[in-house]
C-alpha cells in the first residue's frame, strides 16, 4: 500500500511573515529565587576536584550562597561541578554538598564570586543553616 501524499501549495507568490518570539521575558534574579537571601559575612572552605577554596560568603539563603571572596581564584571551568562547602557558622562546622551555578572571574564580564546551591537531598546540613539564619534574628 502506497503511502498518501499531501498536497504541496505553491508558496511563491506569498510574503514571508515574521517568526514569533516564542522566548519568555527575562525574570530577574530575585524573581527566580525560591530562598530569601540574607546579608552577612561568614567564613566558608569549598572542597572542589581536589582544590580547598576559602574565603567569605557574602549571602546567605536555604537553597545555596554567594562566595564573595575566593582563594584562590575560581576559573570558569568549574561551572556546574559538584562539590562540599563548610560554612563556618557555628562551633561545629556545618558540611552541605553543593552545586556550583555562576563564576564571575576578571576574564568575563559578570561580578567576581561564585555562586552555589545547596543539595536538597542534604536535609540535616539545611536544618542547620534554617536554625542558624532564624537564629539571626531571635
Amino acid at each position: 500500500m502506497e503511502t498518501p501524499r499531501l498536497p504541496i501549495e505553491d508558496v511563491s507568490d506569498q510574503t514571508p511573515r515574521p517568526v514569533p518570539d516564542r522566548r519568555r521575558e527575562p525574570r530577574s534574579a530575585e524573581d527566580r529565587r525560591e530562598q530569601r537571601r540574607f546579608a552577612i559575612y561568614i567564613k566558608y572552605v569549598l572542597f572542589l576536584d581536589g582544590v580547598e577554596y576559602r574565603g567569605l560568603i557574602g549571602n546567605l539563603s536555604l537553597g545555596g550562597a554567594y562566595l564573595s571572596t575566593i582563594e584562590p581564584l575560581m576559573t570558569e571551568d568549574k561551572l556546574f561541578r559538584d562539590g562540599e562547602i563548610e560554612l563556618k557558622i557555628s562551633d561545629k562546622p556545618i558540611r552541605v554538598h553543593c552545586h556550583i551555578r555562576y563564576v564571575g572571574t576578571e576574564q568575563n564580564e559578570y561580578p567576581k564570586g561564585v555562586g552555589l546551591a545547596f543539595s536538597e537531598n542534604d536535609g540535616n546540613a539545611r536544618a542547620a543553616i534554617k536554625e542558624f539564619i532564624i537564629g539571626l534574628f531571635t
